[in-house]
């Protein structure tokens, strides 16, 4: 597998992500939404940027692992990658020093990453310290305009003078009862 991954070219691997990811984005839009329109352009852009990152991040682990191997045999590698990622080490110096390698360089990209791991948790914690005491995804007044469920109060937005700003059918929120064409039914 590892040798048609490498054979890939980078273009081919991004094609392929984003039609999986594509497929899966829009499955999800169109149960969520509902709209055909929004669910294909939101699957087409979201898809092309997880595709891309996921392409980007195979080849370039791919690269440091070749680098690594150097010109090892095919059976020293596959070898030396699973001893590197899970032991035990082999008594053979040849393998052995194959996987010494592997396992330094994994190391030094751990180290090279270790910032922006950093980075990405800070974010995400001080994202879920927000939404802890906003208490909601968006900083809207209007419970309805931030989710499809009901608000559990029994205010109007008319009554709270957002009418205009958060309620999609604006006849029925500003008078705080339903359309007279649905009055009878």
């Amino acid at each position: 597998m590892r040798e048609r991954l490498n054979s890939t070219p980078t273009w081919a691997l991004l094609l392929i992500f984003w039609l999986a990811w594509a497929a899966v984005t829009f499955a999800i839009g169109i149960i969520e939404t509902r709209d055909l329109l929004w669910s294909v352009v939101s699957a087409a852009v979201i898809s092309l940027v997880i595709a891309t990152g996921m392409a980007l991040a195979i080849k370039a682990r791919l690269r440091w692992e070749n680098g690594a191997l150097g010109d090892a045999p095919k059976d020293h590698r596959r070898l030396a990658l699973k001893a590197a990622w899970k032991g035990p080490i082999p008594t053979d110096p040849e393998l052995r020093a194959t996987t010494l390698a592997v396992a330094q360089e994994q190391l030094r990209q751990m180290r090279r990453g270790r910032p922006l791991q950093i980075i990405a948790i800070s974010l995400a914690v001080i994202s879920a310290i927000g939404l802890a005491v906003t208490n909601s995804p968006g900083s809207s007044s209007c419970s309805s305009a931030t989710s499809p469920w009901p608000s559990p109060s029994s205010t109007p937005p008319a009554a709270s003078g957002n009418a205009s700003l958060c309620c999609p059918n604006r006849s029925r929120c500003i008078s705080g009862r339903a359309p007279k064409a649905l009055e009878g039914r």
